[in-house]
């Protein structure tokens, strides 16, 4: 039902290792393993299009490019997402800094699994630690971002 229009966003960036077929695949995959956290008060096009630009997001800057979305260069949907753009803009910026805050090693754990895709296997071995040690790296990460990500809006 959604492929055509998730492809047709996807095409407007030019990624060099992934392909639109590649983010339609990783967004509904996403959409999947984290159908539990979908927000029923939320319009479906509305987080499937924040989950999309999310990814994309991911592969520039790991390809070192960067863009600016604007609300343009959404799909036109019911509602004005200005100031819930505006909003996620906010938490991203907090976010970030957050995690600039954070010790070193945890810092570099966190930054190799949720910006890089790397696995805790494929981090233990590149880092010579533990995948245990990975794990709770990653739950003290998580853990902090949640506490200190949460004050601010609620």
């Amino acid at each position: 039902k959604y492929y055509a229009q998730v492809y047709g966003f996807a095409k407007k960036f030019s990624l060099t290792r992934l392909s639109p077929d590649d983010i339609v695949q990783e967004t509904f995959l996403r959409i999947w393993e984290q159908r539990n956290l979908l927000k029923d008060q939320v319009v479906f096009e509305k987080q499937l299009y924040t989950i999309t630009k999310n990814i994309i997001l991911n592969h520039l800057n790991r390809e070192g490019r960067s863009v600016e979305f604007n609300e343009v260069m959404l799909p036109h949907t019911e509602e004005n997402e200005t100031s819930i753009s505006e909003t996620r803009q906010e938490k991203l910026r907090l976010v970030y800094r957050k995690i600039d805050e954070m010790p070193q090693r945890r810092k570099q754990i966190f930054e190799l699994h949720k910006l890089h895709g790397l696995s805790y296997e494929e981090i233990s071995l590149k880092l010579n630690i533990s995948k245990n040690t990975v794990a709770s790296q990653m739950q003290r990460a998580s853990d902090f971002l949640r506490k200190e990500c949460k004050e601010p809006f609620g």
